[in-house]
C-alpha cells in the first residue's frame, strides 16, 4: 500500500496492509477458517458501456478534426471515463483544456494517459 498516508480514519487498516477495518476483520476469518487465499491477488478486467459528448468539435485549418473537454475540476468519474473513451477510440484526438493552473497529478495522469492539455484557453497552435 505504497504512497498511500497513513493518517486519517484508514490509518490502522493501511498500517495491516488493507483500505479498510472491514477488510482486516474479512483476513481475520479467512485466517481462522483455514482456507488458502490472497488480498487483492488478481485484477479483473471490466468495460462500461456508455456514450460520451465532448463539449467541442473543431476542424483546424488543415482539416484536422480534433475534440475538447472543457474542465474546471478533473474528478476521478472523470478521468475513468475519458481514459475508457480514449481505450474504445484511439484514433480520436481528444484534447483537455483546464480552467485553472493545472496540478502536477493532472499533468502526470493526462501525460501517462496520452492527452494533450493546456490551460486556461485552446493553444492557438492547436487551431491552424
Amino acid at each position: 500500500m505504497s504512497g498511500i498516508p497513513l493518517k486519517g480514519k484508514y490509518a490502522q487498516a493501511r498500517a495491516l496492509g488493507y483500505k479498510s477495518m472491514f477488510e482486516v476483520q474479512g483476513a481475520e476469518q479467512l485466517k481462522k477458517s483455514g482456507v488458502d487465499w490472497k488480498y487483492e491477488a488478481i485484477k479483473i478486467p471490466y468495460s462500461i458501456n456508455g456514450k460520451y459528448k465532448p463539449d467541442f468539435k473543431i476542424e483546424t485549418k488543415k482539416g484536422k478534426t480534433l475534440y475538447l473537454e472543457f474542465k474546471g475540476f478533473l474528478k476521478y468519474e472523470d478521468r475513468r471515463k475519458l481514459v475508457a473513451v480514449k481505450k474504445c477510440n484511439p484514433n480520436v484526438d481528444l484534447r483537455l483544456v483546464f480552467q485553472n493552473k493545472i496540478s502536477d497529478k493532472n499533468k502526470r495522469w493526462a501525460t501517462k494517459n496520452g492527452f494533450l492539455y493546456a490551460e486556461k484557453s485552446i493553444p492557438k497552435e492547436w487551431l491552424k
